[in-house]
């Protein structure tokens, strides 16, 4: 069994170093963005269910495992230098397979797509083959295993900001046809945040940089105002062609009505990690409030002479 099982493990590694170097030849496909509108949860990878079901403590020995009698063996003794990739061939038939795989050497050998879901690490880096009489061999991580793409969401969510606060000024006032409304975001939300989560030995830092804000008037046809910043707010007795963020409308809604104003803060997303893998790019953050907003216009009395 202890051989058979050696010769088994050897095949695994040829079979998948083979298909990494076939991946290879052929030329990697472009990386996945991870995407985030608003909304973490639809970063790519960050919420793949981990299929491994049984882990051993940090420290684990197998002479002190207990129970009935197994052979353990070291499957990857350093996760970072050798990779353990979940991957889920689901065909929707009694061929689907979805199981532990190694990829050898420090590089990202498999891309996560609709196969390989996920590089794994444990808490220590250590995972372990078990294999008792009977049953079939179960890959074993030491600790909890995470992943990078997991870790990243959970650092980018507990930084990301609410909704920005907006001004359209003349604040309190309704807004005149063919004058300009004069559009800012509140300075105190335009800053950089970052935030560093851990888990065992790997860490990943996410950085949020906002650079540039987007209006949409809610006007038929009109076109966004994009912006490189947040805007200023408007000072009275100001010129308002320095202010950098403007609209002017053309129209007013029907009676009764008001225009719906979107604005949008947009921000870079950015990642380190201490994990061989290659971090980024990214798709921006984008983060989205609305107002009411009410259009007149001054009516002239026009009288003959």
């Amino acid at each position: 069994m202890q051989i058979l099982k050696k010769l088994f493990v050897l095949l695994l590694t040829v079979i998948f170093l083979s298909m990494a170097l076939l991946t290879a030849a052929h030329g990697k496909p472009p990386k996945k963005k991870l995407s985030a509108e608003g909304n973490l949860s639809i970063i790519s990878g960050s919420h793949v269910d981990i299929r491994v079901f049984n882990s051993v403590s940090p420290g684990f020995s197998p002479s002190s495992s207990g129970g009935p009698v197994c052979d353990w063996d070291i499957y990857s003794a350093d996760d970072f230098l050798v990779g353990v990739w979940q991957y889920n061939f689901d065909s929707g038939s009694e061929s689907s397979e979805s199981d532990i795989a190694l990829a050898l050497g420090n590089e990202n050998r498999f891309e996560l797509n609709d196969g390989y879901e996920a590089r794994l690490y444990s808490e220590t880096g250590r995972w372990w083959i078990k294999d008792c009489p009977g049953v079939d061999f179960e890959i074993v991580p030491e600790g909890e295993p995470v992943s990078v793409p997991g870790l990243l969401a959970q650092a980018v969510d507990e930084i990301r900001p609410g909704v920005p606060g907006v001004r359209s000024d003349p604040e309190g006032f309704a807004k005149l046809v063919n004058a300009p409304t004069i559009l800012s975001i509140d300075s105190g939300y335009w800053v950089s945040r970052s935030k560093t989560v851990t888990a065992g030995r790997v860490s990943v830092t996410a950085v949020l940089d906002p650079y540039k804000s987007v209006w949409d008037s809610g006007e038929p046809d009109a076109e966004k105002v994009v912006c490189s910043g947040p805007g200023k707010a408007f000072v009275d007795r100001t010129n308002w062609e320095k202010y950098p963020c403007k609209h002017i409308y053309k129209s007013v809604p029907p009676i009764g009505e008001y225009y719906t104003m979107t604005t949008s803060a947009v921000f870079e997303v950015t990642a380190t990690s201490n994990t061989p893998e290659t971090m980024g790019p990214y798709e921006d953050l984008v983060i989205e409030t609305t107002e009411q907003v009410e259009v007149s216009e001054i009516q002239a009395l026009v009288t003959g002479g």
